[in-house]
């Protein structure tokens, strides 16, 4: 995909949705649970914090070549997780 966005540079743009959710948990490198049992919650942030941190790491990677990355979050949504999530803090 690369190659193409290069040819599309310099308005190319590649922009990842992420969440609020990322915020509830640290990048680890434990991203398999071999140290702790499952928690699908505790997944899906980690798997939102990973990809705000892939996002930066391609904008720098890719900064001189005329593509912009960009991680979003589209706001607040009452959700039956999250609501689940926020009554369980």
């Amino acid at each position: 995909m690369v190659p193409l966005l290069e040819k599309a540079s310099p308005d190319a743009r590649v922009i990842t949705v992420s969440s609020g959710g990322m915020y509830s948990t640290p990048l680890t490198k434990d991203l398999q649970f071999s140290e702790s049992n499952f928690n699908g919650t505790e997944q899906y942030a980690r798997n939102k914090r990973v990809q705000v941190a892939l996002t930066e790491n391609w904008g720098e990677t890719y900064k001189n070549k005329g593509i912009g990355f960009y991680a979003m979050h589209p706001g607040w949504a009452e959700t039956p997780g999250a609501f689940r999530e926020a009554k369980d803090k």
